[in-house]
């Protein structure tokens, strides 16, 4: 007796099973999630408590989708993938914690970094942030170079804005500030950290930088070589449009310096001033 078969069951089944197959791709995170705009050095205690990073987070970004964001630390000397975020071990990253705030400063507690060694100064580094999203998709930022240096917490280069509020004004300038590493400082009423003043002085106000918590103390002593303001100056050895006050502020995230609003009185009138600076 011959046998006959019948393939139209099992062809129906094949076509069910491949149109019950599920086609659509892994999900996957939205490009530039973070990215690293500055590391700074804030401390000498040897340590990722010294770090913060400045990062800008995508404006669009879905909390939802993701499920954790890593701050990792790898020697600049190694290679570090995208396929390496997952698998990083406990202690080797920093968890940040999760907000869509367009600009955040990460303040990382003590961590080791990728390799799983101790943070030392004088080692080149680079920062990543890497991103875990749902379904197993990952993102890696582009990394930033930074070396710890044991130096004062506060001394460096900062930019900021001077701000008259009048009367005179209003108006606003660029102002930019050294702090020495025994915080003696220098001000310089320029973007570029040169003299306004058109004489020999290093700079265009001196100052002593006093710091007590999170709130400092700033003696400011002003003189401008050859100034070539307005107001009441005159030349010679009265010149220079002097001005003194000790002024107080306050530290904001360990990179900002913002000044209570003050009066100052010099050459060109009596005025009230705002005056900020961000660290460099």
């Amino acid at each position: 007796m011959n046998k006959t078969y019948n393939f139209i069951p099992l062809l129906s089944l094949m076509l069910i099973a491949s149109c019950g197959k599920d086609d659509t791709p892994a999900f996957q995170l939205p490009e530039g999630i973070y990215t690293i705009n500055k590391v700074y050095d804030i401390s000498n205690t040897n340590s990722f408590a010294d770090v913060r990073v400045e990062v800008a987070v995508l404006s669009s970004v879905n909390l939802p989708d993701l499920v954790e964001a890593r701050l990792v630390f790898t020697k600049a000397t190694s290679a570090f993938t995208q396929d390496q975020i997952s698998g990083l071990g406990s202690g080797n990253f920093f968890s940040i914690p999760l907000a869509a705030t367009r600009n955040q400063v990460i303040k990382p507690t003590t961590f080791k970094d990728a390799d799983g060694d101790a943070i030392r100064n004088g080692v080149a580094y680079k920062i990543f942030i890497g991103v875990i999203g749902k379904q197993g998709s990952t993102q890696l930022s582009a990394s930033k170079d930074f070396t710890l240096l044991d130096k004062p917490v506060y001394a460096g280069d900062y930019v900021g804005t001077w701000e008259d509020l009048g009367p005179p004004g209003p108006g606003s300038f660029p102002v930019t500030l050294r702090i020495a590493e025994a915080y003696t400082s220098q001000m310089f009423y320029t973007p570029n950290f040169v003299p306004y003043g058109k004489g020999p002085s290093l700079q265009d106000v001196t100052a002593t930088f006093v710091v007590t918590g999170n709130s400092f103390l700033f003696d400011a002593n002003q003189f401008i070589d050859k100034y070539i303001g307005g107001g009441a100056f005159t030349t010679g050895n009265t010149g220079g449009c002097p001005a003194t006050k000790t002024l107080t502020g306050v530290i904001q995230d360990d990179i900002n310096l913002v000044f209570n609003t003050f009066t100052w009185a010099d050459c060109d009138g009596t005025r009230d001033v705002k005056l900020k600076f961000k660290r460099q």
